[in-house]
């Protein structure tokens, strides 16, 4: 009841960072701060009056840049909730392919999230700046060498690590505590969206059971990377010194030059489960249009529909002259050997046998109408699959400029962090006048001064592959195949039962990918 009262009030959540710069209110939030962290010059000797300046209006100004955002992300979360209450019948592109009743359980559940995310990020928002302003990151700082500590004198543990060796133990029981207080302020929110608003719309329906067991695996498998990880990044810190950002960069670079062209094709491999798409006019319709637009496909299979379906069914993989095209099950119906069966999905050979009886027994005139909708929808289901293609050769694989651009992009961070690392008004705006944890400096930059940065980009990101998505749409006009495409596109919406309508700025920001309405009225247009 109280969640549903402040979801129909959720309008007035985004004036609460104007009510925070209020006169009577900055006072009483920002007095705190400016006792915890004002810097006196005869403790800083070694800081000139503009970095005095900077430490001591620093905080405020990121606490500015969050405020801006969040009413920024707000003000779309609003316009997008006005635009599915206006929605309510089905849109002309769709009339056929949806019905009213489908259409109206989708809409409701997608004002029940919005509503929800305001809720939610209303409640975030205010706990990031009670953190700030309060000291919550040197709480949970102290609260960690305080249990280290505890636990090195009472237990007897004689560690002899040295000052960097002490310090990477910190870091790392720090991290843990965040993430467990993060998840611990999390929980009740996923008890809610998955028990309330979940169970009321009925989608995807969950025992107490398979709940807990499903965060506390998340959690355990996260802490599994993050922990180490965080350990690799203060040891690299502390013994490289000042080139340590640069080097990370090399290696980062590395990284994403493994995760891009080696690992795709090794945990797809590894991972999922796959066949080889048998011979048939579905393979020889994509092969002969790989090879009439150029693109070097190597290989082309199908993915068991018992794994996790990726949210456009059908992607590429791979680099250079080697490109591997996987479809999803639901979209194609695998002509594959016996054989083939009984090695890859062996529970599945009983299912092909009773299939192929059953043609043989049950087969009359009668079905013919129906053998000849399902070879038209073969045809449409073609079409997504040529169209993925298109896509890839549209935003010119292999090695994409994406690619290239997010290496540019990472060296510019890189330097930026390797400058801010380095300025101790930074620890001293942020709680940490005396000590500068390496671990520390690393979560205030990244986490809270980078964040302008980060939402420039983003967008810039979301901007870019929209701009690839819709031009592989216009090549695939270009290809005369228009109308084969919104004939596909619309069966896959109708497979999802997914809604479709909105904010055109709201989609604009937050979806990498055009909507099924956006991208059939920029087909329309360049007919």
């Amino acid at each position: 009841m109280i969640f549903e009262t402040l979801q129909e009030g959720s309008w007035c959540l985004g004036v609460f960072p104007v009510f925070l710069l209020s006169e009577p209110v900055r006072k009483m939030f920002l007095g705190k701060f400016f006792e915890v962290v004002e810097l006196r010059e005869h403790e800083f000797p070694s800081l000139n009056e503009n970095e005095l300046f900077m430490a001591q209006y620093a905080l405020l100004a990121v606490l500015g840049f969050l405020s801006v955002s969040y009413v920024w992300k707000t003000y779309l979360h609003l316009r997008q909730r006005r635009s599915l209450r206006r929605a309510d019948a089905v849109p002309v592109e769709l009339q056929g392919v949806i019905n009213q009743e489908k259409f109206d359980e989708s809409r409701d559940f997608e004002i029940s999230m919005c509503n929800f995310h305001l809720l939610k990020e209303f409640f975030h928002h205010l706990l990031v700046i009670l953190i700030l302003v309060f000291g919550g990151l040197p709480f949970v700082w102290k609260l960690s060498h305080s249990i280290f500590s505890c636990l090195s004198t009472k237990a007897g543990w004689k560690l002899k690590t040295g000052k960097l060796g002490e310090e990477i133990i910190l870091s790392v029981l720090c991290m843990f505590l965040l993430s467990w207080f993060n998840a611990l302020l999390s929980f009740p929110f996923a008890i809610y969206e998955a028990f309330v608003i979940r169970a009321r719309h009925g989608v995807k329906k969950q025992t107490w059971w398979q709940f807990i067991k499903e965060h506390k695996k998340s959690f355990w498998v996260a802490q599994l990377f993050i922990l180490p990880i965080t350990a690799g990044s203060v040891w690299f810190l502390g013994s490289q010194g000042e080139s340590a950002f640069h080097n990370l960069w090399v290696v980062s670079a590395i990284t994403t030059l493994f995760l891009t062209t080696i690992f795709p094709t090794c945990m797809a491999l590894y991972c999922s489960k796959t066949i080889p798409l048998g011979e048939g006019s579905l393979r020889t319709a994509i092969e002969d249009f790989a090879s009439s637009v150029g693109f070097p496909l190597k290989s082309i299979s199908v993915l068991h529909s018992s794994c996790k379906q990726d949210k456009n069914k059908v992607f590429t993989y791979g680099v250079w002259r080697r490109k591997h095209l996987v479809l999803s099950e639901a979209l194609v119906e695998v002509t594959v050997t016996k054989r083939t069966v009984e090695e890859s999905f062996p529970t599945a050979n009983n299912t092909v046998n009773q299939v192929s009886k059953a043609e043989g027994d049950d087969k009359d005139e009668n079905e013919r109408p129906k053998e000849n909708d399902e070879k038209e929808e073969k045809e449409k289901k073609k079409e997504l699959k040529v169209q993925e293609i298109l896509e890839a050769k549209t935003v010119r694989t292999p090695f994409t400029e994406s690619e290239v651009v997010a290496l540019v992009s990472l060296f510019m961070v890189s330097v930026l962090i390797g400058y801010l690392y380095s300025q101790p008004v930074i620890c001293h705006a942020f709680g940490f006048p005396f000590d500068h944890p390496i671990l520390m400096r690393l979560l205030v930059i990244l986490v809270f001064v980078l964040v302008p940065y980060r939402e420039i980009m983003g967008f810039l990101c979301t901007w870019s592959r929209r701009r690839f998505e819709f031009q592989a749409d216009a090549f695939c006009k270009a290809q005369t195949k228009a109308e084969s495409l919104k004939a596909a596109l619309l069966k896959l919406n109708c497979d999802d039962l997914s809604f479709t309508v909105d904010d055109w700025l709201f989609s604009a920001w937050h979806h990498c990918q055009p909507r099924l309405l956006q991208r059939l009225q920029a087909l329309q247009k360049t007919e």
